[in-house]
């Protein structure tokens, strides 16, 4: 990129990676031991700690599912904001299809995704755990909310 006085705007792949917390780590990490784990990259994060003003936004490709059982990649938590969640499929003769199958806990009841799609999650609403239980193909996965930073209040641990 050629250098521009709104460089600071703009976030690269590397410059600012989505948080993850303790709990999250040790999760995926217990899964991964056990031969369970997806192949994906949390490539970036936006929000007001790294461009002034901005909202929270991440996203990341998921890739591959190894092992024999569904992954999970979140826990249950709210927001002190509302959110959007995004899974969008790659291949490009069917963009409806997600190439995977995702399930994810709205308050008490479990979702299955298999297509393209936009989930909204009003402040305050409890959400996921969530899971990746299967992928055909790389699909990307993305959140976002009206709020500065991407915050979370845990409804749940790990371990």
């Amino acid at each position: 990129m050629t250098e521009s006085r709104f460089r600071k705007n703009i976030v690269f792949v590397g410059d600012n990676r989505p948080s993850i917390s303790p709990a999250q780590a040790r999760m995926w990490e217990d899964q991964r031991r056990k031969g369970d784990y997806i192949e994906w990259n949390l490539m970036y994060a936006m929000q007001d700690s790294a461009v002034r003003g901005s909202f929270g936004m991440g996203g990341s490709w998921i890739v591959s599912l190894e092992g024999t059982k569904p992954v999970q990649i979140e826990l249950a938590h709210t927001h002190d904001c509302d959110e959007t969640l995004g899974f969008a499929g790659s291949d490009m003769a069917n963009v409806d299809e997600l190439g995977g199958e995702i399930e994810l806990w709205l308050e008490d009841e479990k979702i299955i995704i298999t297509r393209s799609c936009l989930v909204f999650i009003p402040k305050g609403m409890r959400h996921c755990p969530l899971f990746v239980r299967r992928v055909e193909r790389p699909f990307f996965f993305f959140g976002s909310t009206v709020g500065g930073n991407y915050e979370r209040t845990w409804e749940e641990d790990y371990g």
